[in-house]
């Protein structure tokens, strides 16, 4: 049964089992494979995969959480015999492992995430600073001010 969407208009049950695989693929810390059985079966799979996702590629809607973390992290590339597909991991595919080898292996933190490093260690020295300050001493004036609620 086709589903709506946020501004009314349908994804169709194609869509939706599709939509389905890259999910299933991205829950699968190895990705997926898809044997196709002939290598033009394997090329309209393809294009029907991403055409199953391109409005949501485009930025046109907004998929569930689960799904747009699929679709920004997956790639889809044939099997080496060609007769199917896999969906897996950008860091698995192309050129990623060597680029990761030469980082160490680790996967580089995404801005967001060096932000908020650095907005932490701010708040933290800020933090520090505050308490290592010397204490005001307050006068017998301002002690008397307080003491009895009037404004100082």
């Amino acid at each position: 049964m086709p589903r709506k969407t946020a501004d009314g208009s349908t994804i169709s049950a194609d869509h939706q089992v599709l939509q389905a695989i890259w999910r299933q693929a991205y829950a699968n810390p190895k990705g997926l494979t898809i044997p196709c059985g002939t290598e033009a079966q394997a090329t309209r799979m393809r294009f029907s995969l991403y055409n199953s996702v391109k409005y949501f590629r485009s930025g046109k809607y907004e998929p569930d959480e689960k799904l747009a973390r699929a679709i920004d992290t997956l790639s889809i590339s044939f099997t080496p015999d060609k007769c199917g597909l896999q969906l897996i991991p950008k860091v698995l595919s192309g050129m990623m492992p060597q680029l990761l080898a030469m980082l160490g292996g680790v996967v580089p933190k995404t801005v967001d995430e060096l932000l908020l490093e650095e907005a932490a260690a701010r708040i933290a020295k800020m933090a520090i600073e505050q308490v290592q300050e010397e204490p005001k001493v307050k006068t017998d004036a301002e002690i008397r001010a307080i003491n009895y609620g009037a404004r100082g």
